[in-house]
């Protein structure tokens, strides 16, 4: 005897509240219990900063003096050793009363101006069609 297999579906029936599904979420979270975890602390506001090293200290000696920073955002190591960092206002205090490091400065966006940097793309632009043109003359 050949075996039957039988399908049915189910319709999921659906209804409207008129709250939407994030608000739902929300009261949700809001309504959970506290399951004995301790609520924790409201994190210490960061800040972005600047670290610059003393000359002469080692990448590797100043990767272990940032292990204090909150987060490690680039480090520098061609015209200083350093790095751009996020860290509170507790964390900046250890790192500056740290003898390799030289200073500690807040890290604010930069821009050239305009006029500089259209000088720069005509002077670059200039010098790579001279050197164009000597290579073809040659």
């Amino acid at each position: 005897m050949p075996m039957q297999i039988v399908v049915r579906s189910k319709r999921v029936r659906s209804w409207s509240t008129g709250v939407s599904p994030a608000a739902s979420f929300a009261v949700a979270l809001v309504l959970m219990p506290i399951t004995g975890a301790a609520a924790t602390p409201p994190l210490a506001e960061t800040q972005s900063y600047i670290v610059q090293f003393r000359s002469g200290v080692a990448p590797s000696v100043a990767e272990e003096v940032l292990a204090v920073a909150e987060e490690v955002t680039d480090t520098f190591d061609s015209v200083f050793v350093g790095a751009a960092v996020d860290l509170t206002a507790e964390q900046r205090a250890e790192l500056q009363s740290d003898p390799t490091v030289l200073r500690v400065v807040h890290d604010t966006p930069m821009a050239a101006p305009d006029d500089l940097v259209a000088e720069q793309s005509t002077s670059t632009s200039t010098s790579t069609s001279t050197s164009t043109s000597t290579s073809t003359s040659t």
